[in-house]
């Protein structure tokens, strides 16, 4: 009995066509979900217990902040957890100390969204203190600004004010409650 080789040929040379236009069709589907995710959220570093100091162009203390955990990501953007911050002015200024659980900065950006219950204490230069409560805030470290869209509540001896959206300066001079502002004023004695 003898072999016929192109009778065994043919179903390999099938069989490989099949296998190639397999491959081929997987190379032009999308990747999965849990793919892209794995590869886009894994950060480049993770830092622990890390303590961050600015200085303004003129060597003055911006801000300093603490956080337990930091993931550094390669499009520049953190994420952060565990975040004290304060904020600084020239001499004779206030300053904000501010404090969330956790924060992120968007890639290549110099401002951090402190989320999910920020807690906003200010001691201005020669005025009352005021703590403020919000959901969300962004620190501007380059334009010197807080800002958020979100509702407040603020506190200062003998006041209480609530509002939608808030804007501060960097040395906690100046406060602008933005809309539906309410306010109760009961004076110390």
């Amino acid at each position: 009995m003898t072999l016929d080789r192109n009778a065994l040929n043919l179903p390999f040379l099938g069989l490989l066509a099949l296998v190639a236009g397999w491959l081929a069709f997987q190379g032009f589907r999308e990747p999965a979900a849990t793919e892209v995710a794995a590869t886009v959220e894994r950060p480049r570093y993770h830092i622990e217990g890390a303590y961050w100091r600015r200085y303004g162009e003129t060597g003055e203390l911006s801000f300093e902040a603490h956080a337990t955990d930091i993931d550094y990501f390669d499009d520049a953007s953190m994420e952060l957890s565990g975040i004290e911050m304060s904020t600084y002015g020239a001499a004779q200024s206030g300053s904000w100390q501010l404090t969330a659980d956790r924060g992120s900065v968007p890639p290549a950006q110099k401002r951090i969204e402190l989320k999910p219950e920020v807690k906003i204490d200010g001691q201005p230069h020669d005025r009352p203190s005021i703590s403020i409560v919000t959901p969300t805030l962004w620190a501007d470290w380059e334009a010197r600004r807080l800002s958020t869209d979100d509702p407040i509540v603020a506190q200062s001896p003998g006041r209480r004010i609530s509002a939608i959206g808030m804007r501060a300066d960097w040395i906690a001079e100046r406060v602008e409650f933005l809309s539906q502002v309410e306010s109760r004023y009961a004076p110390t004695r």
